[in-house]
């Protein structure tokens, strides 16, 4: 392909992942090094989501991708690879993330919101990619928030657990959390006694491979009274 039709190429593609159009018009290098540079904001974002620092991930998508409220999931294109990364930075901070543009969280019906939009880009995703564990593992993760899913995001996290394939530590971090005690009003005392204990046990071996999974970054793992 010569150097001309291979540039025009790469320049439609760029403006399919979210660039406007005046941004993929310069000439031979500068379309590259813009791609280079979307490339590069995005590895260091998605290892900032990864590495327990989703408020840093989600500035860099934003600086990236200014619009991304406004675009949709495309084909595993680079502006897929933004919105998952925001997406995971909305959950990974309990929807209190308050980013501009398009991402404020100042009030409770915004931050609802944004978790509604991580919820459903993260949910597509997973549906794309079928039983893809990393994306059912985010999808999880996000479902876990909401009170009336959290059986939802429980069943798809043993299962990936007992399988040896959930991905992140932050899944493990999530199902520790599902575990904790709750009150289980009508049940026998002895009962309700012995799934505590239960929980408590699965909640140490979850919040265990958290930490062997995070390293360095322990403070995305649950800390467990001793």
């Amino acid at each position: 392909m010569g150097t001309t039709r291979w540039m025009l190429v790469l320049g439609l593609g760029l403006v399919g992942v979210g660039l406007a159009p005046h941004e993929v018009q310069a000439c031979g290098n500068g379309v590259e090094e813009r791609l280079n540079e979307i490339v590069t904001n995005l590895a260091k974002a998605e290892r900032d989501v990864n590495q327990g620092r989703p408020l840093q991930a989600g500035r860099t998508v934003l600086a990236t991708y200014p619009n991304l409220r406004e675009l949709k999931p495309a084909r595993n294109g680079p502006s897929d690879r933004a919105m998952r990364t925001m997406a995971l930075a909305i959950v990974r901070t309990e929807a209190k993330l308050d980013l501009k543009p398009g991402f404020s969280g100042a009030t409770q019906e915004q931050r609802a919101g944004n978790l509604v939009w991580a919820q459903r880009m993260l949910r597509a995703f997973s549906q794309r990619s079928g039983r893809d564990a990393a994306a059912e593992t985010a999808y999880a993760e996000a479902i876990a928030l909401s009170p009336a899913r959290r059986a939802e995001a429980m069943r798809i996290l043993t299962r990936l657990s007992r399988a040896d394939l959930l991905t992140s530590p932050q899944g493990y971090a999530t199902l520790s959390r599902l575990y904790e005690p709750v009150e289980e009003p009508g049940t026998p005392a002895f009962l309700h006694a012995a799934r505590m204990t239960l929980n408590l046990g699965r909640q140490r071996l979850a919040d265990d491979r958290c930490r062997r999974m995070a390293g360095e970054a322990q403070t995305i793992c649950m800390p467990l009274e001793s």
